[in-house]
């Protein structure tokens, strides 16, 4: 899979990751090299972007609803 993502990206594909997980998983998963050669990242369902392995984007579903709420 990891040669297939790298051939993708080697011709210009942009490539990304979704997942549910947070970051520090996602990075022990796939390692760092795939994350900072893909377009995009999205950590914890969205609420963390990447683009090539940069934070762009962090969001707290509590602060979002308020701890009432949620």
């Amino acid at each position: 899979m990891v040669e297939t993502y790298f051939a993708c990206t080697s011709k210009g594909i942009d490539m990304g990751i979704v997942s549910g997980s947070d970051y520090t998983k996602v990075k022990s998963q796939l390692g760092l090299e795939i994350i900072q050669k893909s377009k995009y990242c999205f950590c914890e369902n969205g609420l963390h972007a990447f683009k090539y392995g940069k934070q762009f984007e962090k969001k707290s579903i509590k602060d979002h609803l308020s701890e009432d709420n949620l």
